[in-house]
């Protein structure tokens, strides 16, 4: 029984050691990346970027319409009252 109080009060320590140790680490990387994140460079490169997808979210959504208008007016187009399959 001893032993075992031992190991879970040696566990215990090392826990709180491990937490409070990376606790600090985690305050250290989470400074550097803020302060990365204001970077001149790094603040043009995320404009940059979001107006890149800004782009090409747009030019896809058109294309999306543009497919499924041309596949509306060829069902339509297609539709001479004959069941079955569609075709191609």
């Amino acid at each position: 029984m001893k032993r075992k109080l031992t190991f879970a009060t040696g566990m215990a320590v090392g826990y709180v050691a491990g937490t409070h140790a990376g606790r600090q680490r985690y305050e250290q990387m989470k400074q550097k990346a803020h302060e990365l994140s204001r970077q001149p460079t790094v603040v043009d490169a995320r404009e940059n970027l979001r107006d890149h997808a800004s782009t090409a979210t747009k030019t896809v959504a058109a294309k999306v319409t543009e497919v499924a208008s041309e596949l509306t007016h060829k069902l339509h187009a297609s539709g001479d009252g004959e069941s079955g399959p569609l075709p191609r």
